[in-house]
């Protein structure tokens, strides 16, 4: 299998420079980021996997090589918070999350989410704002959305609120919109996991009118780099909803 073919060639020789402008040795690299990224790449050649379970893996660490790669090269330092240490006694915090985001894309059948778990890895190398547990819970909750949720949580980060008006009644009543309810169950998903919320202070029951990326949502969109999707995307997405509103529920 081909997982981690020239995963880290390049990396080696990139030139570091401190916060201080003083050069940092590639060494340093190499006693830190590559160890995890090998160990844990070694593990999963003795796995059985299929030829696409393989190819999602190998896009997901080279795509992520190749952005640690440019940070790299910009001057950003790799974490030094304990992250990548590793005890006689169990793994560190990072090979473990490596592992569970090779895992989960192993197993993503919406390859077009590919490209953002190697967001997830590339900020993992550098931010220190990401401890495992908030790691962790992201990786769940990304597990369980579709890429139509994400292009939703995108169109909230770019319009600052999606137009949901009277969302709750109108597809109850509406035999016309039976054809978009998948659209609504995925709004409605997105508010349960406390993604998107109903802006203002107060709370309400359902949808409400708008819907606005909560905190948690704020977050895993910059974690994820949501703000990359191709904006086409983000423009039919919002025709498509400009027009249930309008032409179907009549709001």
């Amino acid at each position: 299998m081909s997982i981690g073919k020239d995963l880290l060639s390049g990396l080696a020789t990139v030139a570091l420079t401190s916060s201080i402008g003083e050069p940092v040795s590639a060494a340093y690299l190499g006693a830190t980021v590559q160890p995890i990224f090998n160990a844990t790449i070694e593990e999963f050649k003795k796995r059985v996997l299929s030829v696409r379970e393989t190819n999602r893996i190998d896009k997901v660490l080279n795509d992520a090589v190749n952005k640690i790669k440019i940070r790299l090269e910009k001057g950003d330092i790799p974490r030094n918070d304990g992250f990548w240490t590793e005890s006689h006694v169990e793994v560190s915090d990072a090979k473990a999350i490596l592992e569970g985001i090779l895992l989960k894309s192993r197993d993503e059948y919406e390859e077009k989410k590919l490209p953002f778990y190697s967001n997830l890895i590339s900020q993992m190398v550098f931010d220190t704002s990401w401890s495992y547990e908030r790691l962790n819970a992201m990786i769940r909750m990304f597990e369980q959305i579709s890429y139509r949720q994400m292009q939703l949580m995108a169109l909230a980060l770019l319009k600052g609120e999606i137009q949901t008006p009277q969302w709750d009644a109108k597809f109850k009543r509406t035999h016309e919109a039976f054809s978009y309810y998948d659209l609504y169950s995925e709004v409605v998903l997105l508010s349960n996991l406390a993604l998107l919320h109903q802006p203002g202070t107060a709370v309400m029951m359902g949808l409400g009118d708008k819907q606005s990326l909560s905190p948690i949502g704020k977050s895993m969109a910059d974690l994820m780099e949501l703000s990359s999707m191709p904006q086409e995307e983000i423009e039919d997405l919002d025709k498509m909803i400009n027009l249930l509103n309008t032409k179907i529920l009549h709001t």
